[in-house]
């Protein structure tokens, strides 16, 4: 193998998509092989169903970590969909999942997607793990989709320090598990600063817009970026007021207020 590193790695991130391609390679090559398991690892999807859209089981994973660990440092984006009818069954691979996330200790993404279960039904010991996951230096993009009661407040405050990017899709909460309360609850968030410069809501339910925009409002947290897409235009109640703490920093602002088309700001300071 002739090739300088540089240039094989160059071929090799345009092959990030095709596993059968990276697989290919490393059954190649020595060389070829330690290059491509960078891109083959590095995005990793698990379902608690373990059906074939995604790339790993769970006790696949769970093994293949085992058997060879220095694959650990290849994980880049981590997405878990939550999904199966039998509970017992779904909360079995959950607690796996649970048990694997201490190990992805330079994740730079991660994806949690719901289809059936609240965040409070899940296991606490995942709970912990995936909370504590937030917490990484390396983490820097955060994308939650359908999942109802999610602490997302959490990902708001300033104990996250590294994280960039916030993605919150089709989620809800219940009137009698969030409000003022925690509106009002200082003493969890002591860094009122925002960690993080784009915030993409959509499509989530009036209460939890409601709600969210609030506390962002509450604590002044500005954006570069905002994109917002709610069910109903009278979501918007708390927005501007969210957008002119941003003034100062919002670059793009992309709203779906109901008609055929988005509506597009651009605003450059």
């Amino acid at each position: 193998m002739n090739l300088p590193t540089e240039i094989l790695n160059y071929i090799l991130s345009y092959l990030q998509s095709d596993q059968a391609a990276l697989k290919a390679c490393i059954e190649t090559h020595t060389t070829l092989s330690q290059l491509a398991e960078r891109y083959l690892y590095a995005d990793i999807t698990l379902r608690t169903d373990d059906l074939p859209t995604g790339n790993f089981g769970t006790s696949d994973l769970a093994r293949l970590l085992s058997d060879k660990p220095h694959l650990i440092h290849h994980i880049r984006h981590l997405v878990i969909g939550v999904v199966g009818l039998i509970k017992q069954d779904v909360f079995q691979h959950v607690e796996k999942i649970a048990a694997i996330l201490p190990l992805l200790s330079l994740l730079r993404k991660i994806t949690l997607r719901h289809f059936n279960y609240s965040w409070k039904e899940l296991p606490d010991a995942f709970h912990r793990a995936f909370l504590n996951c937030l917490h990484l230096p390396s983490m820097q993009d955060v994308r939650v989709s359908r999942v109802i009661d999610f602490p997302f407040m959490v990902v708001l405050s300033g104990e996250c320090k590294s994280i960039t990017r916030l993605t919150v899709q089709n989620c809800s909460c219940k009137r009698v598990t969030w409000g003022q309360p925690y509106l009002n609850n200082d003493a969890l968030y002591r860094n009122q600063s925002a960690p993080f410069k784009s915030l993409c809501l959509e499509n989530c339910d009036g209460i939890f817009l409601k709600i969210f925009l609030a506390w962002v409002e509450k604590r002044g947290l500005g954006f570069r970026s905002l994109e917002i897409f709610p069910w109903n235009i009278s979501d918007f109640d708390a927005l501007p007021r969210v957008i002119r703490k941003s003034s100062n920093s919002l670059t793009s602002l992309d709203l779906d207020i109901g008609l055929t088309n988005p509506c597009t700001c651009l605003l450059f300071c």
